[in-house]
């Protein structure tokens, strides 16, 4: 029997899933999902979803909270980071825009890793992101393009 840990960047899988089925996949409850690909014997010791909450846009906290909650109730460990006001360039046009960025997530994250298998916590470790770390402005009518 495998013990298996899974690391899920919790930003990421929400915006890489988000327009999938009207939007009821963001309501995966992940280690479920997770299960379905391992091997048979396999059991899963550890889910811990990293995300953070979007301050500015107050309207998506209440129901980002209700889906912790249900990830909890399921087994699932939440681990918070946060997100900063940052300009940035946009490789697309050029241009400088104002956005968010998510932080401390992406060290929470390899961090845990790290812990975990220096102490010998696991024996297969699933990471699920899709973090690219390129960055397009969204809203290219607000810069000089």
């Amino acid at each position: 029997m495998a013990r298996v840990h899974v690391f899920i960047d919790g930003f990421n899988l929400y915006h890489a899933i988000r327009g999938v089925d009207g939007g009821k996949c963001r309501w995966l409850n992940l280690k479920t999902l997770v299960e379905r690909f391992l091997e048979e014997g396999d059991q899963v010791e550890r889910v811990a979803y990293f995300t953070a909450f979007a301050r500015w846009k107050p309207e998506s906290i209440p129901k980002h909270k209700a889906y912790i909650e249900a990830l909890s109730e399921a087994g699932v460990e939440t681990v918070m980071g946060n997100f900063q006001k940052v300009t940035k360039d946009c490789k697309a046009c050029g241009g400088k825009d104002k956005t968010h960025e998510e932080k401390k997530t992406d060290v929470h994250l390899s961090v845990q890793m790290l812990r975990s298998a220096f102490l010998d916590e696991f024996d297969k470790l699933v990471l699920i992101s899709g973090d690219s770390d390129e960055w397009r402005c969204i809203k290219p009518h607000f810069v000089d393009c």
